[in-house]
């Protein structure tokens, strides 16, 4: 590569430099595997009340059938398939909607309670809510009163 002469022309190589990076990194993806951009993406809110921790994942499109939510040593995963409608395959001229197998996996904080889960599908969205686990401090256990 040539000494740019002009700001034009830096540009220019920079862009060039990022083009080709960007075209050596679309092949690797290919072959490990699919990237993001290319797969189906679950969006996902997380917060937590006093209560509660609560997960909100965008399924839009994906039938409540076919979403599977599987407990496994503090791990949450949810599972699903998103498929296009049955009725043919039209000759498309754009197409940006994704289609395809999904799973999310989400680690638990450890005052999560397992025993006290509930789920909703409701609109394409899933709302995952765990009770917690509220710490009772020995004083109250015996009926104790702090004083600050």
């Amino acid at each position: 590569m040539s000494t740019p002469n002009r700001p034009e022309d830096l540009f220019q190589n920079l862009r060039e430099g990022f083009s080709e990076i960007g075209r050596r990194m679309s092949s690797f993806m290919e072959e490990v595997g699919s990237t993001e951009a290319d797969s189906v993406v679950v969006r996902t809110d997380a917060y937590y009340t006093a209560d509660a921790y609560v997960l909100e994942l965008e399924l839009p499109g994906v039938k409540k059938e076919e979403v599977s939510i599987q407990m496994n040593d503090g791990v949450l995963s949810v599972k699903g398939d998103k498929k296009p409608a049955a009725e043919g395959k039209p000759q498309y001229e754009r197409r940006e909607r994704l289609f395809g197998s999904f799973i999310r996996d989400y680690n638990l904080p450890p005052d999560a309670d397992a025993e006290k889960v509930k789920a909703k599908y409701d609109g394409g969205v899933l709302t995952i809510r765990f009770a917690r686990i509220l710490q009772v401090s020995p004083e109250k256990e015996k009926g104790g009163i702090s004083v600050e």
